[in-house]
């Protein structure tokens, strides 16, 4: 019958081996248990991360939309302000035309070459004031 026994002293080595490997192998499940965790965490991290991303997109969206609706409004005060200053360059022509006649009559009325004689003759009549409010009058050309 043959020997099947291992001597005990390799017997010992094979297992201090074994209980090295053991430790080895527990250590590389603590690491594999900690990666999973790791990345499990990063996925939360991302996810997150992409959420913010897009609810951070929804707000410069809104702020894109915001920016263009607040250029048409200023276009659109420019075009009216331009309007404005059309007026008050037509009104202030009328002014000058109107404070031009009255001091033509003012001068005539003062020198005394105007006479209700002469009105009848220059058909120069006063009218009577306007019953409407004068952004309602036709403006002169």
């Amino acid at each position: 019958m043959a020997d099947d026994t291992v001597p005990k002293a390799k017997f010992q080595e094979l297992l201090r081996r074994l209980s090295q490997k053991e430790a080895e192998c527990i250590v590389l499940q603590d690491q594999v248990h900690s990666n999973k965790s790791n990345l499990e965490q990063s996925r939360k991290a991302a996810q997150l991360a992409s959420e913010s991303a897009r609810g951070w997109q929804v707000h410069v969206d809104g702020l894109e939309q915001s920016k263009s609706q607040l250029q048409d409004t200023l276009a659109s005060l420019n075009e009216e302000k331009e309007q404005l200053l059309c007026t008050v360059d037509q009104l202030a022509k009328a002014n000058t035309k109107q404070g031009e006649l009255i001091s033509s009559l003012r001068g005539q009325l003062e020198s005394g070459t105007c006479s209700n004689r002469g009105a009848r003759h220059t058909n120069l009549t006063l009218a009577p004031a306007p019953s409407a409010p004068p952004s309602s009058l036709p403006l002169p050309d």
